[in-house]
C-alpha cells in the first residue's frame, strides 16, 4: 500500500464513515484511530466497502477488511487499488 494519502481519498473515507456510524465528531486527526474506537464494527465494515464500490468502482474483499485497522489504511488500499488500473 501507498504511504502517501491523499486528501480528497481521506477526505472521502472519513465522509462515507461519518454516514455509516453516524458520528460527525470524526476528522482527520483520527484518520490513524482503531476502527473500533470510531465505531466501525463488522457490519458498518462491510456497508463501507458497499459504499467504496460505489464511489470508486473498486471492489473491496473481506480479505482487504482484513486488513486495515484504520482510516489511513482504507484510504491507502483505495490508493492501491487505483494504482492496479
Amino acid at each position: 500500500m501507498s504511504n502517501q494519502l491523499t486528501t480528497p481519498i481521506i477526505g472521502k473515507v472519513i465522509e462515507i464513515v461519518k454516514e455509516i456510524t453516524e458520528n460527525d465528531e470524526i476528522t482527520e486527526a483520527n484518520i490513524y484511530d482503531d476502527l473500533d474506537e470510531l465505531e466501525v464494527d463488522s457490519l458498518a465494515a462491510l456497508e463501507l466497502a458497499v459504499m467504496i464500490e460505489r464511489f470508486y468502482g473498486y471492489q473491496v474483499t473481506e480479505e482487504d477488511l482484513g486488513q486495515v485497522a484504520n482510516l489511513a489504511d482504507i484510504a491507502s488500499l483505495i490508493e492501491s487499488k487505483k494504482e492496479d488500473v
